[in-house]
């Protein structure tokens, strides 16, 4: 369902002036994994991306009590340098829930996009740039990137997607759309199933069919 593929380099990336960079809300949803949300929000506070246009983090988590991240207390606050937002809910939700609960706040703060950040990923510190570099210059209004790599943790292996590893092999997934950012005023136009599973695919697919134009970006920036 996405509209184009394009090939991201540095040269690309630059080539947006930090003033025409839309200002950013990021949305974290998290359940009992304290430590991966506290690795997430150093990724993001060493992004390349201008500090002042980071709006806010928004975290929505609905962990038990003794799962919730211990550095941060509910409501708003600075961390790491971070305009962050904790959100603690009181019983259990589905993801696409959280992730509208979150899009909905992050619009309503006055972001012009909105940033996918799944707590267990991997980024590179010019992935802003890279993803909101086509919306910025006007070519898409949803950007997601090519799943490149696998990391496992119980042996430390970083796995290239497109390897076999052990009976269930890895396939090719083409483009992550754990990894989508897009333009704010898509959310509303088309809003996340509440489900768990491919709520991300289909809110883009809704996004698609109500018109909204998807990049797909292949640049080596995102390791699930």
């Amino acid at each position: 369902h996405h509209r184009g593929s394009v090939a991201v380099n540095q040269s690309d990336i630059l080539s947006v002036a930090d003033d025409a960079l839309p200002s950013v809300g990021i949305m974290i949803p998290t359940n009992s994994r304290p430590e991966f949300v506290a690795h997430a929000l150093l990724q993001i506070s060493k992004q390349a991306y201008p500090k002042h246009k980071l709006l806010s983090i928004t975290i929505i988590d609905d962990s038990p009590a003794h799962l919730r991240v211990g550095e941060l207390k509910p409501g708003k606050q600075t961390h790491l340098g971070l305009p962050v937002e904790y959100v603690v809910l009181d019983s259990v939700v589905s993801i696409g829930k959280k992730r509208s609960l979150a899009a909905d706040r992050l619009k309503k703060g006055g972001a012009a996009a909105i940033v996918h950040w799944d707590d267990d990923d991997l980024y590179g510190a010019d992935r802003l740039r890279t993803q909101l570099a086509p919306i910025a210059r006007g070519e898409a209004e949803v950007t997601v990137l090519q799943h490149t790599h696998t990391y496992f943790m119980a042996d430390d292996q970083l796995v290239a997607a497109t390897t076999p590893r052990g009976p269930a092999a890895l396939a090719d997934w083409g483009p992550h759309f754990g990894t989508l950012v897009y333009k704010a005023t898509v959310f509303g136009a088309a809003d996340f199933p509440d489900a768990s599973e491919a709520e991300d695919y289909g809110f883009a697919q809704r996004a698609v069919e109500g018109g909204a134009r998807l990049q797909l970006v292949t640049a080596p920036a995102h390791v699930p």
